[in-house]
């Protein structure tokens, strides 16, 4: 079995190396309120790492059947997405959370109106403008992100949710969450008259780009079981 995750602690692209992982198959709230949860221990393979994009591939070493069933979600490219997408995931440990309404970031003008927008917003908070100007800078329109606004439930702690269109009544992921910027939206102190979600710019890397990467760095067989 092979999962998907965002990272931030591997320096090393295409890095292989065995370790051990506890698994917990629920959600904080529940091993909080003291109630019984499945928990394992599993070694596992770094399959593939990409610092610069923020992904890596765990592969989970020992019996499937140890697992929760998987669900399987076909994949799908940025071309197929219309005006919004669907997050699905546990943000900060919580209750599994869905938000089918995020909208999409699509047009230059518009980020550009938003960055600017948020660039004054928070240097007029008292942040420092170079800083809140360098976490907006990895926000552009590429075909390998995904750059939208979600919903406050979805907004802080869901890095590695998958992404997810509707496409012929089917859901088909089109992306990974990685992060929202700037990072400096969670912790500043929101009065009423100072809630401004609009800035947030939520990140996502695509399955598209995901794909590339595996192709590139020659591991077909690894593509080829995570998009069959």
């Amino acid at each position: 079995m092979t999962f998907l995750f965002s990272t931030e602690k591997l320096i090393e692209i295409g890095l292989s190396m065995t370790a051990k992982l506890n698994i917990h198959f629920s959600f904080v709230e529940n091993n909080k309120n003291g109630k019984e949860i499945s928990s394992y221990m599993f070694s596992y393979d770094v399959a593939f790492a990409s610092p610069v994009c923020d992904v890596v591939i765990l592969e989970l070493l020992g019996n499937e059947k140890d697992l929760p069933k998987s669900i399987s979600l076909n994949s799908t490219n940025l071309s197929r997405i219309q005006e919004k997408l669907h997050i699905i995931g546990h943000p900060s440990g919580m209750e599994l959370q869905h938000d089918p309404g995020c909208k999409i970031i699509k047009k230059k003008e518009e980020l550009n109106e938003l960055v600017k927008g948020g660039i004054e917003f928070f240097s007029s908070q008292g942040y420092d403008k170079t800083e809140v100007e360098e976490d907006y800078k990895p926000c552009v329109i590429s075909p390998d992100h995904i750059l939208f606004h979600c919903s406050q439930s979805t907004a802080h702690g869901a890095s590695g949710s998958p992404l997810i269109v509707i496409s012929d009544d089917q859901p088909q992921v089109t992306g990974m969450l990685l992060r929202g910027h700037p990072k400096l939206y969670y912790n500043y102190k929101k009065g009423k008259d100072k809630e401004r979600p609009d800035l947030l710019v939520e990140s996502g890397i695509s399955i598209e780009k995901v794909h590339s990467l595996l192709k590139e760095h020659k591991l077909d067989d690894l593509a080829a079981d995570l998009f069959p």
